[in-house]
C-alpha cells in the first residue's frame, strides 16, 4: 500500500506525541476550513474511538477544544462503506458469516472426495472456511492460476470458484466481490468519495491486499492525506520473570492495583497477550477477583453462556440414547423450568431419584424403572412420576424436525424458550442478554435456506456450534465492559494506535512469542510463496506481523513498559526462556528482577488482589511477630479459618482430638435409645470406629451411580441371592418338596426384578453372573440334604405384624441391650438340633478369623443373636449357628458355632467393650481386622477411604498411646479364652448330611 510522503511520526520516544501527530495531520489538511470533512483509518474500532476522544479533547489553535466532520473509521468499514451499495445495485448483499460457511459446506460436499470427507468433521469445516477466507485474500489472477494445478490447492481454488458462483446464484456476494465493489466504487464514481475528504492512515500495519487497492484509490481520488505511523519502539522499563504464567498474570493484575492506587485511572493500564485463549481467561479471572474492571476483545462466547450451552446439550441429547448421565448432565448446564409456570427443575433430587430406580439409558427405561421404583416405595411415587413426565416430555420436544433451515431454527428457539426462562431479578445481566442474543443468532441461520435446499440435524447442530463459539458476547448494552470502563486487555495486535500510561506484555516466552508458527495443511509453505501478492502470508511474514505487533504493544505504554515470562511451562514441565525479540527491546534503563511467589508475594507489601489474600497476608505479618496465627483478627473473625488452623495443628500432634474423632464422652449412645437396633451397627465400630461414627452416627453412605456400574456389586449379588432362596423356601415352608427345577425358576424371576431395578451392570458380565449364581444354587441344594425348614427369613425385634420380640441380653453393668434383625433360615436337623443359617456370598476371607475367636473381637456378633432369637422362637437347649457360604469362590462350605455358656460370655464382654469405646465419644480411623504394617489395607476397600487422611497411619502411631484411646485398645487387644479357640468349625458336621 502506497504512503504518502509526508508521513507524521512520533520521535519522542514516550508515545505521547502521536495523537499530537495525528491532530496536527488533521489540522493541516482541514486549512482555514474546520467543518472540511476529514476521514481517519484507524487500526481498529478500539483505535478509532481511542482517537475520536483524543482529538475531541485536544485545545484547537484559539485554544478551544474539540473537531468538527471528522470520521473515524477502519479498513473494514471503509470498505463496506463503499462497496455495499454497489453490489446492492447488482441485486446483491455481502453474506453473513454462517450462510458463507454454509455455502463452503456444500461446495465441498458436491465435490466429493476428501473435501466431503474433511467437512464431515467440525473442526475440518471451520480449516476448510480459513483456508477459502486466505484464498479470497489473493488476486484473482493468482487464484484462476491455483485453479489450473492439481493436488489440494488446485481444488481448494476450485472449491472458492464454485462458492462464489453458488452465492451468486442465491443473491450473495463475498468478500471478494466486495473489496471488487469498493474499487469500482473509488475509481468510477467519484460522487461516492465527496463526503470522506481528505483520508488520513492512522497507524495501520499490515493490510489485505485487496484493502490496499481499495485504500490507495480513495486516497489517489480525494487528495491524499498525511500517513501517521506509530511510535518508534521505544525500551521496556522493566522485564519480569516469574515462576509460571499465574505467577505472571498475579504480577501483572498487581501492577494494574498499584498504579491505581497510586492515583492512576485504571482505563490508562493495558495488558497485552499472546494469541490463544489461556492467558486472556486467567487475566479476567484474576482483574475480576481484584475487583477491577476491565474491557477489550470478549472473550466470552456465547456457546459458554447459559442459553448456549443449555442449547448445544439439547442438540447432543436429541442425538443421543437418552444416558441418565447425560440428561443429569444437562440439567446441571443451567437454570431448567419445567411447565407454564416455569417452576425450576430439582436437578439434585431427580439426580438421586433416578440413580436410585437404577436409570442406565434409553427413553422407555426412564418410565419402566421410575414406575418400578414407584411401585417399590410409595412415598417417592409422586416425585418419581413428576421425572417420568418430564423426560416423556423433553423426549418428544427434541424430535428433530425435518426440511429447511428456518425449521430448525424455530424448533430451536421453542427449546430454548420451553426450558430456560431469563429472569432479569435472579439472572446476570451479561447472562440474560446472551440468551437474547443466541436467539437472534439462531434465528438467523434460517437464512441458510437460500444456500442450501434442506438441512439434518447434524449439519444444522454443527452450524449452531460454530456460529455460537465464534460469536463473543456483545457487551454494548450492558451498563459496563466497555471499551474505557477499566483496564484494557487484548492480544499484542490490538494495541495499535491505543496509548495507555503502563502496558504490560504477559507470555513473553519464546516458546510462545513468536513460538512456533506451523505448517498449514491445506495451505503449505510451497504454495504460498508461489502468491508474490502477499495475500497468502508466508511462515516469515506472519512472524513479521506478529513482531509488529509486539512492538505496538510496547509502544502503547508511554510512561511504564513492563513484559513478563514464565520460567516453566506447567502443562510440560520445560523450562521457558525469555523471547528472542525482548533483549533488543532493553537497555540499560530496563530493570530485570523475578516475580515474586504467591507466598513471598503474600507476605511483601504487594497490593492484595483478593479478600482472601489481605487476610493472607494480615495473618503472615501477625505470625512473624511471633504471634499465634490461629489468635490472629483474621483467624477470630473467620471462624473456618481459625478451625482450619487448629485442625492442622492438632493433627500433627501426639494428643487424641476433636479433627482425629475425639467427639467426647456421651454425645453418641452406642445403642439407639429406646429401640432395638441391628448387630451390624456394633460391627461396624469393631471394624474401625471412624467408619462407625460416618455409616452409623453422621448417616454418610456412599452413592453408586447405575451407568458407571459394569458388574454388579457384592453387596446387591448377595441380597439377590437371599431374595432367591427366601422365596424358594418359603414355598417350601407351604408344603413344596424340594425341587433343583423349582429353586432356579424362582432365580429367573428374581434376576428379571434385579434388570428392572438397574443393579446387574453391563449385558455381558450380567450373564456370566447368573451363570455363577444358577451353580451356587445347584450347590446349595445339594447341600440342604434332610434339613427340616422350621422359618425363612425369621424377624425379631423389628416390630412389624408377625415378627418375633428383640432379642435381650445383659451386661455385666445390669444394662440391657435389646437386638433386632433378620435370620435367613432356621431348621431342624435330624437329630433334633436348631440350626440358623446365615447365608454369605463372596470369598468371605474376614470369617476364618471366628476360628480364633467365636465373635471376631465384635466384628461378627450375627451369630449369638440369631442363635438365641431361634431358641426363643422354637425352643430346644442345643442351638448351632452359622454362616453358610454359597459361592464358589468361597474359602470354606460353612463356619458353624455351637452356642454355650462360654460362648455367650465372651459375646456379652464384646458387647460391654464396644459399649465403652463408644460411650467415651472415641472414633478413631483404625481398622481393628489386622494389626502391625498391614493394619490399614482395609482402607483400600472401605467407602470412606477418600474421607480419611492419607496419612492416618503415621497419625495413629503418633496418638495410639492418648488416655482416651484407651476403649478402643481394650477392644483391639482383648484375649480370648483359650478353651474358645476353635468353637467354630469350617465343616457342616457329620451329623449334618449333605445331599438326599
Amino acid at each position: 500500500m502506497a504512503r504518502a510522503p509526508d508521513s507524521w511520526r512520533d520521535t519522542s520516544g514516550d508515545g505521547d506525541g502521536v495523537m499530537a501527530a495525528l491532530s496536527a495531520a488533521v489540522g493541516e489538511v482541514k486549512g482555514s476550513d474546520p467543518l472540511a470533512p476529514v476521514t481517519v483509518v484507524a487500526p481498529s474500532a478500539y483505535a478509532a474511538l481511542a482517537a475520536r476522544r483524543s482529538l475531541g479533547g485536544t485545545p484547537g489553535p484559539e485554544g478551544r477544544g474539540g473537531i468538527a466532520n471528522v470520521n473515524f473509521t477502519t479498513v473494514d468499514k471503509l470498505v463496506r462503506q463503499l462497496g455495499v451499495p454497489v453490489l446492492g445495485a447488482r441485486g446483491l448483499r455481502l453474506a453473513p458469516g454462517p450462510v458463507d460457511l454454509e455455502a463452503v459446506r456444500t461446495g465441498a460436499l458436491s465435490s466429493r472426495g476428501w473435501l466431503a470427507e474433511l467437512v464431515g468433521h467440525p473442526r475440518g469445516l471451520r480449516a476448510l472456511r480459513e483456508a477459502v477466507t486466505e484464498l479470497r485474500r489473493c488476486p484473482a489472477p493468482t487464484v484462476a492460476a491455483m485453479g489450473r494445478r492439481l493436488g489440494r490447492i488446485g481444488d481448494l481454488a476450485r472449491l472458492l470458484d464454485g462458492v462464489r458462483i453458488h452465492l451468486h446464484e442465491r443473491g450473495f456476494a463475498d468478500t471478494v466481490d466486495l473489496a471488487e465493489a469498493a474499487a469500482t466504487a473509488a475509481s468510477r464514481t467519484p460522487g461516492t468519495l465527496i463526503p470522506l475528504g481528505a483520508v488520513l492512515c492512522f497507524d495501520l500495519g499490515a493490510t489485505a491486499p485487496s484493502e490496499g487497492v481499495v485504500l490507495d484509490l480513495v486516497r489517489a481520488r480525494t487528495g491524499a492525506g498525511p500517513v501517521v505511523a506509530g511510535p518508534a519502539a521505544p525500551t521496556l522499563t522493566e522485564v519480569r520473570i516469574g515462576a509460571d504464567p499465574d505467577d505472571e498474570v498475579a504480577a501483572a493484575v498487581r501492577a494494574v492495583v498499584a498504579s491505581v492506587d497510586a492515583g492512576g485511572a485504571s482505563w490508562r493500564q493495558a495488558i497485552f497477550h499472546p494469541p490463544g485463549p489461556s492467558y486472556p481467561r486467567a487475566l479476567h479471572q484474576a482483574l475480576e477477583s481484584a475487583g477491577v474492571a476491565a474491557n477489550g476483545p470478549e472473550t466470552r462466547r456465547l456457546d459458554r453462556s447459559v442459553a448456549g450451552s443449555t442449547l448445544l446439550g439439547l442438540f447432543e441429547l436429541a442425538a443421543s440414547d437418552w444416558g441418565r448421565h447425560e440428561v443429569m448432565a444437562w440439567l446441571s448446564t443451567g437454570p431448567v423450568v419445567t411447565g407454564p409456570e416455569h417452576r425450576p427443575v430439582p436437578t439434585s433430587h431427580w439426580d438421586s431419584l433416578s440413580s436410585q430406580a437404577g436409570v442406565v439409558r434409553g427413553a422407555p427405561q426412564w418410565r419402566e424403572r421410575l414406575g418400578n421404583l414407584a411401585a417399590r416405595s410409595p412415598g417417592l411415587a409422586a416425585e418419581a412420576d413428576a421425572l417420568a413426565e418430564f423426560v416423556e416430555h423433553l423426549v418428544a420436544a427434541t424430535v428433530v424436525p425435518g426440511g429447511s433451515w428456518a425449521t430448525h431454527a424455530m424448533w430451536a428457539v421453542g427449546l430454548l424458550d420451553r426450558y430456560l426462562h431469563p429472569d432479569h431479578a435472579s439472572w446476570p445481566a451479561h447472562e440474560v442478554a446472551a440468551a437474547e442474543q443466541v436467539r437472534g443468532v439462531v434465528l438467523a441461520l434460517g437464512e441458510l435456506d437460500a444456500v442450501s435446499d434442506r438441512t439434518d440435524h447434524g449439519a444444522f447442530a454443527r452450524a449452531v456450534r460454530t456460529v455460537l463459539e465464534e460469536t463473543g458476547l456483545d457487551t454494548s448494552e450492558l451498563p459496563d465492559g466497555g471499551f474505557g470502563d477499566g483496564v484494557f486487555v487484548a492480544p499484542f495486535g490490538r494495541a495499535r494506535g491505543l496509548r495507555f500510561d503502563g502496558a504490560v506484555l504477559v507470555g513473553m516466552a519464546d516458546a510462545l512469542v513468536p513460538g512456533g508458527v506451523g505448517e498449514d495443511a491445506l495451505l503449505p509453505e510451497d504454495v504460498r510463496r508461489l502468491d508474490i501478492s502477499g495475500g497468502l502470508r508466508t511462515r516469515l511474514a506472519r512472524l513479521g506481523e506478529l513482531h509488529d505487533d509486539v512492538l505496538a504493544a510496547v509502544g502503547a505504554g508511554t510512561t511504564r513498559r513492563v513484559a513478563s515470562y514464565p520460567r516453566v511451562d506447567p502443562r510440560t514441565g520445560r523450562a521457558q526462556v525469555p523471547s528472542r525479540w525482548i533483549a533488543p527491546l532493553t537497555g540499560a534503563a530496563t530493570r530485570w528482577r523475578s516475580i515474586e511467589s504467591f507466598a513471598a508475594g503474600i507476605a511483601s507489601a504487594d497490593p492484595p488482589l483478593s479478600v482472601r489474600e489481605l487476610e493472607l497476608h494480615d495473618m503472615v505479618r501477625w505470625a512473624g511477630q511471633g504471634r499465634d496465627p490461629a489468635l490472629s483478627p483474621v483467624a477470630r473473625s473467620a471462624g473456618r479459618l481459625g478451625t482450619g488452623i487448629t485442625a492442622a495443628r492438632d493433627r500433627m500432634g501426639a494428643g487424641f482430638t476433636r479433627f482425629d474423632g475425639n467427639v467426647g464422652a456421651g454425645v453418641v449412645s452406642p445403642f439407639v435409645a429406646d429401640a432395638p437396633m441391628s448387630a451390624t451397627r456394633l460391627e461396624a465400630y469393631a471394624k474401625c470406629p471412624r467408619r462407625f461414627l460416618y455409616d452409623r452416627v453422621l448417616q454418610v453412605s456412599k452413592r453408586t451411580l447405575p451407568e458407571e456400574l459394569w458388574q454388579m456389586e457384592p453387596a446387591q449379588r448377595g441380597t439377590l441371592v437371599h431374595a432367591v432362596l427366601e422365596a424358594y423356601l418359603l414355598e417350601r415352608l407351604a408344603g413344596a418338596p424340594r425341587s433343583l427345577p423349582r429353586l432356579l425358576a424362582v432365580a429367573e424371576t428374581q434376576f428379571d426384578a434385579a434388570e428392572g431395578r438397574g443393579l446387574v451392570g453391563k449385558a455381558l458380565l450380567w450373564r456370566m453372573d447368573k451363570a455363577a449364581i444358577r451353580r451356587d444354587l445347584v450347590r446349595f441344594h445339594d447341600e440342604e440334604g434332610d434339613l427340616e425348614p422350621l422359618a425363612a427369613e425369621l424377624e425379631f425385634g423389628t416390630g412389624v405384624e408377625g415378627a418375633e420380640p428383640p432379642v435381650a441380653v445383659t451386661l455385666a453393668s445390669g444394662l440391657e441391650v435389646r437386638f433386632k434383625g433378620k435370620a435367613d433360615r432356621v431348621d431342624r436337623a435330624p437329630s433334633g438340633e436348631l440350626v440358623v443359617s446365615d447365608y454369605k456370598t463372596g470369598r468371605q476371607r474376614v470369617l476364618a478369623d471366628l476360628k480364633k475367636d467365636p465373635v471376631a473381637g465384635g466384628r461378627l456378633l450375627q451369630l449369638p443373636i440369631y442363635a438365641l432369637a431361634a431358641r426363643a422362637r422354637f425352643g430346644g437347649e442345643t442351638v448351632r449357628a452359622r454362616y453358610w457360604l454359597l459361592s464358589e469362590k468361597r474359602v470354606a462350605p460353612c463356619y458353624s458355632l455351637t452356642i454355650t455358656h462360654d460362648v455367650q460370655a465372651r459375646f456379652v464382654e464384646v458387647l460391654a467393650l464396644i459399649a465403652d469405646g463408644v460411650e467415651a465419644g472415641a472414633f478413631p480411623g483404625a481398622p481393628t481386622e489386622t494389626n502391625g504394617d498391614r493394619q490399614f489395607d482395609a482402607c483400600r476397600s472401605c467407602d470412606f477411604d477418600a474421607l480419611c487422611p492419607v496419612t492416618r497411619d503415621r497419625q495413629w502411631a503418633r496418638k495410639r498411646a492418648a488416655p482416651e484411646l484407651g476403649p478402643v485398645l481394650a477392644l483391639m487387644h482383648a484375649e480370648v479364652p483359650d478353651d474358645l479357640a476353635g468353637a467354630v468349625v469350617d465343616t457342616f458336621g457329620d451329623d449334618l448330611e449333605v445331599g438326599g
